[in-house]
């Protein structure tokens, strides 16, 4: 039987696998870590046993979708979108060893759902909906690996694609030495991997079909019963049915092509003749819809303007309105203060005149009653002598002188309120004077008010395109704070489905219960790590142990060596000793111990 050391070492050997956030829901890796190192360090040779629906079939499809990522050449035709739930981020991350030349190499692939991280209902879920990123590079002593690769962010929570890839990146700026390779692309991964690697993704294609169900491998080597089977077989497999028909496919449509020849040359040949033509027209469409455009920009402008002009020439025509009111207004009062002046200088005049006559008419009419009297006198009295007539005569002179003394005095009183009333003309023509120039300060004052309001007309213009520009920042604004609270929304709508926040648990609350998390778990860490320094210890009292082991067996090697010696020396002497033909005599046959 051949011994463990002597099975055959292949030259690329899977030393670990790292599964996370991948998996149908009955058989979910979240995370799964697959440790083949050995001892000393190396990939070891395991063989993994597991009951029927214990998960062998995802994995061995997930690790091979890794190496052949098409999504038709999966095994047994399963559909990679089913293993992405809703608020996945899935990770496979497989470290491989060439034995050959003790290279080790970390490839990985991360995926994630288009839309929101959702996971599309069962028709749709094709690759094409999905986020694939694939990436490879070296590890070893020194050197980055699988426990380095940011899967958990800094606060605790899972990355997303995008916080991963940009964490790995500057994980690979810090170490340019492990030659990182990153894509998108199918062929190019595959390219990155035989240029890079020593993993062949045919091979590992024949593989997949050999586990396409529980008894691939026995169906694929059920038609080797002859010579042309097995060489039809191997035919088969360099050549790719799939890339043969997508071949026949691609030449059937170029031979109805290469049929319709003649109608597409005469078809190219209508459309270069017609192709200026067309240039021309769609041109001269271009600049008639650039004129009506400007036109429409100018007659718009236009009319803003007009509308500003007349909205100005009101202003200024309700504030002029205004200015001559006010004048007006103002004449009129001046106007009523003199004509009141006038009619109370007047006034005053005509009573002392209206006085005076007064004054002369009362005397008049009674110098006439004294002269009628005097005449009826007379006539009575034709008998009183020429003393009486010249004694009335005399007093009625006196009367008389005293009638035209009072006249006078009362001429002479009105010579003041003459220059009374000359005083209050000059002091109503300053006074008019002082309203004239008050008149003319205010109308200045008016003009420089209506210069202010025109300047605050411009630069309430331009005030008012500010408010625009302003409010147009502010509706984007209010439009990217509307986006965020969308985006919050859904985020913490795909938080709840993924499981993250609780229902009913607000984000801070889920900040505090993952730092609280986080916190146990660092407790954790540390009472790991302290038990991991207690068993490294341990170790080490162990290593002693064996180094005294090994030095007793070593001793014990000796004596046996010598016993070994002494044993063979015995049956020498023993086989000799049974060849004797007296022995055999004596004992009745040969010799056993």
């Amino acid at each position: 039987m051949s011994t463990p050391e002597k099975l055959p070492v292949p030259p690329l050997r899977l030393r670990r696998i790292w599964l996370q956030g991948v998996g149908p829901d009955g058989a979910r890796f979240d995370p799964l870590d697959l440790n083949y190192a050995a001892r000393e360090g190396a990939a070891d040779r395991v063989l993994l046993s597991l009951t029927n629906t214990g998960g062998k079939s995802t994995l061995i499809t997930l690790v091979s979708s890794l190496v052949v990522p098409a999504a038709r050449e999966q095994v047994g035709g399963k559909n990679l979108g089913d293993y992405v739930l809703t608020g996945d981020t899935s990770h496979i991350v497989c470290e491989w060893e060439d034995d050959t030349t003790g290279v080790r190499t970390i490839t990985g692939t991360v995926m994630e759902w288009k839309d929101g991280r959702r996971q599309p209902t069962a028709k749709q879920r094709s690759t094409t909906n999905m986020h694939r990123t694939w990436y490879l590079f070296r590890t070893g002593t020194g050197l980055p690996g699988i426990d380095d690769l940011p899967f958990i962010d800094s606060e605790g929570r899972r990355s997303t694609l995008s916080a991963y890839m940009a964490a790995v990146r500057d994980l690979k700026d810090r170490h340019p030495e492990i030659r990182w390779v990153e894509t998108q692309v199918q062929q190019e991964w595959t390219q990155a991997l035989l240029e890079h690697t020593s993993i062949d993704p045919v091979l590992f294609s024949y593989q997949m079909r050999m586990n396409d169900d529980e008894a691939g491998a026995k169906a694929l080597l059920e038609p080797f019963s002859s010579d042309d089977n097995v060489v039809k077989f191997f035919i088969g497999a360099l050549n790719d049915d799939r890339e043969f028909a997508d071949f026949t496919n691609e030449l059937s449509s170029y031979s109805r092509l290469a049929a319709d020849r003649p109608n597409l040359l005469l078809l190219n040949a209508f459309c270069a003749e017609i192709e200026p033509k067309i240039t021309r027209i769609v041109q001269h469409d271009a600049d008639f819809k650039e004129a009506s455009a400007a036109a429409i920009r100018d007659r718009t402008s236009g009319s803003e303007f007009a509308g500003s002009v007349l909205a100005r020439l009101e202003a200024d025509q309700r504030f002029l309105s205004e200015q001559a009111t006010e004048v007006s207004a103002a004449e009129q009062k001046a106007a009523i203060a003199k004509r009141e002046y006038n009619q109370i200088s007047d006034i005053r005049l005509q009573l002392t005149l209206e006085n005076a006559r007064a004054v002369a008419d009362r005397e008049k009419a009674a110098l006439a009653e004294r002269v009628e009297e005097a005449s009826a006198a007379e006539s009575e009295a034709l008998a009183w002598d020429a003393v009486s007539s010249v004694l009335d005569i005399e007093i009625a002179r006196k009367r008389r002188d005293a009638c035209q003394l009072a006249y006078e005095q009362a001429d002479a009183d009105l010579g003041p309120l003459r220059s009374h009333t000359d005083a209050a003309a000059a002091a109503l023509a300053g006074r008019l004077t002082g309203l004239i120039a008050e008149h003319a300060a205010a109308e200045k004052s008016a003009d420089e008010r209506r210069k202010t309001a025109e300047l605050a007309a411009k630069q309430a213009q331009v005030e008012s395109k500010k408010a625009a520009a302003r409010v147009v920042d502010a509706v984007n604004r209010l439009k990217d704070i509307e986006e965020k609270i969308r985006a919050s929304s859904a985020a913490n709508d795909a938080a709840r489905e993924a499981g993250w926040l609780n229902i009913g648990e607000t984000a801070e609350q889920c900040v505090r219960r993952w730092q609280d998390h986080r916190a146990e778990a660092k407790g954790i860490e540390g009472e790991e790590n302290r038990n991991a320094a207690e068993a490294d210890l341990a170790r080490s009292a162990a290593e002693s142990a064996k180094d005294e082991l090994v030095g007793e067996i070593r001793e014990l090697e000796k004596v046996a060596f010598s016993h070994k010696g002494t044993l063979e020396s015995f049956d020498r002497d023993l086989a000799s000793i049974s060849d004797h033909p007296g022995v055999e005599l004596l004992l009745g046959g040969a010799a056993l111990t």
